[in-house]
């Protein structure tokens, strides 16, 4: 019983963190790729900020995530069937990666110091549903299962025999 409770809290732990360090450095690119100018500014406000936005996405992929944590037969489902988070995490880095192509990139006027500039940014919707697939599909990933999963498919007789 114990052994059971720390690996799922350990487990836990793991899907959280690889969840922020991911989320952090999708913001960490994003920013870098969208800025035109790196001063001091952005070198200390741009990571507090990508901090906080992480833990923020991190939280919300985590309350619309409870079903399959909470609900047995979903939370089954979802540690049988571990394509759907290779499938969500691939999906996911293949919208960030096209959100940057030319023929999805948006074009916005900002104004900077009163000047009116135009400015090439990278599709928001595309970034957005992007980054919340792959932060929810690492959230949601369970490493242990995917491992069985894997051993069973690479070597069926010994998956059969335990």
């Amino acid at each position: 019983m114990l052994k059971q409770k720390t690996i799922n809290t350990l487990t836990i732990f793991f899907q959280v963190a690889i969840a922020f360090m991911a989320t952090f450095f999708i913001y960490i690119i994003s920013a870098i790729l969208q800025e035109d100018k790196f001063g001091f500014p952005f070198l200390i406000f741009m990571p507090i900020m990508a901090f906080i936005i992480s833990i923020l996405i991190v939280i919300l992929c985590g309350i619309i995530g409870l079903p399959i944590r909470l609900v047995p037969v979903l939370n089954r489902w979802w540690i049988k069937n571990p394509l759907v988070v290779f499938s969500g995490v691939i999906i996911g880095v293949a919208l960030l990666v096209l959100s940057y192509f030319p023929h999805f990139i948006d074009t916005v006027n900002i104004d900077v110091e009163g000047i009116n500039k135009t400015k090439q940014i990278p599709n928001q919707d595309m970034s957005l549903v992007g980054w919340f697939l792959t932060t929810f599909s690492l959230l949601h990933f369970y490493p242990e299962n995917i491992i069985r999963w894997i051993s069973k498919k690479v070597n069926p007789l010994k998956a059969s025999a335990e």
